[in-house]
């Protein structure tokens, strides 16, 4: 098969985490691949498609164009670049699936495939939500990354049918549990995303605060990841700045460290992972976390209540910083064992059901159909 895959940018996200996945999967499985990405300023995965020697398409842009102008030239690109004989086209996020949509009505041959990989609770202009239900209502399939997003998008007129849930996918070969089974005690917590509104970071710095109060103590919080720079981002920085600068017992524990490559070295360092977001898909650093030994303490958003279930992990409610200092203290409360278990029913649950191998099948069967 021919498979176009479509996405804005190669950055550090986790949409972007699960395209260079699938295109990977889907090239293992001698399938012919090719990336469109029409915003070529932040590659952080550029290389890892390079080495696997998946061509990636940039359509030339003027920084200097306005929206209209740039969508044209974006789609006359991507219209040019379908000519090839593709036979899949699978868009990720909101405006590369309207591109794609509408790029794709010029093909009847083509099986538009559209990938929902965010939250419906997320802030999106209506223009854009529209338009967007309009590539979903002329695309073949619609894959959402979670059950509770497909059950969001099966409600919609015209949907119910063609709407179907895919999990993450992830090699599960890459990750290593022994650093974790060992150490279980080394009072520290990271969190793995954006630095960005929708990571909630305020309500848990009020939470690690009360923690500090009923306990007189708090882990280290290792924030790993790019600050964001939009205008409610960067104001719940500064909410979080001036706490730190009024409680040196938490700003002396509290540490940014930008973005890396090697979340197995902050699993393996980290009794825990923290995922307190208030909306978002399926998070990659929650499956990711199952796989590679650390316990998961995260929002009960998303499928997470079915990922943690059972006894997988620990969640709270994102909205109350006394429900997050609470499951902070739970997880501290356990016994060594009880945490061993904890990991070890969480690595079986994520080795199941987050399998790349698996999961590239899943998209195989749907594009033959």
């Amino acid at each position: 098969m021919k498979i176009l895959l479509v996405i804005d940018s190669l950055g550090s996200g986790g949409a972007q985490r699960q395209l260079v996945n699938l295109a990977k999967g889907l090239k293992y499985r001698d399938n012919n691949v090719e990336i469109f990405v029409y915003n070529n300023s932040y590659n952080f995965f550029e290389d890892e498609l390079v080495e696997s020697k998946i061509k990636i398409n940039y359509p030339k842009l003027s920084l200097t164009s306005g929206k209209v102008v740039r969508s044209k030239i974006i789609i006359k690109s991507l219209k040019l670049k379908l000519k090839e004989d593709f036979d899949h086209l699978i868009s990720f996020l909101h405006i590369p699936s309207i591109y794609s949509a509408i790029a794709s009505l010029y093909f009847k041959k083509i099986n538009l495939v559209v990938c929902e990989r965010s939250s419906s609770n997320a802030p999106v202009k209506l223009s854009t939500k529209l338009f967007f239900y309009f590539a979903c209502l002329v695309s073949n399939k619609i894959i959402a990354n979670s059950f509770s997003e497909k059950n969001k998008i099966k409600s919609r007129i015209g949907l119910s049918k063609k709407t179907i849930a895919i999990w993450n996918g992830y090699n599960v070969s890459d990750t290593n549990t022994e650093s974790n089974q060992l150490k279980l005690n080394r009072k520290k917590i990271a969190i793995i995303g954006r630095v960005a509104y929708p990571k909630n970071g305020l309500n848990l710095i009020k939470a690690i605060k009360l923690f500090f109060d009923r306990n007189g103590w708090i882990p280290t919080i290792n924030w790993v990841g790019r600050k964001d720079n939009d205008k409610l981002s960067l104001k719940m920085q500064l909410e979080i700045d001036k706490i730190l600068n009024e409680n040196i017992d938490i700003s002396s524990k509290w540490n940014y460290l930008g973005e890396t490559k090697n979340l197995n070295k902050i699993f393996q360092e980290s009794d825990a992972i923290i995922h307190p977001s208030i909306y978002e898909g399926l998070p990659n650093v929650v499956c990711e976390s199952m796989l590679s030994g650390a316990v998961v303490v995260a929002s009960n958003i998303s499928d997470i209540p079915i990922l943690l279930s059972n006894g997988r992990g620990i969640i709270f409610d994102p909205n109350s910083p006394k429900s997050i200092c609470l499951a902070i203290e739970k997880f501290y409360n356990l016994s060594k064992e009880d945490k061993s278990l904890m990991i070890k029913k969480a690595r079986d649950f994520a080795i199941k059901n987050f399998n790349m191998r698996n999961i590239v099948k899943s998209y195989e069967k749907i594009l033959n159909n």
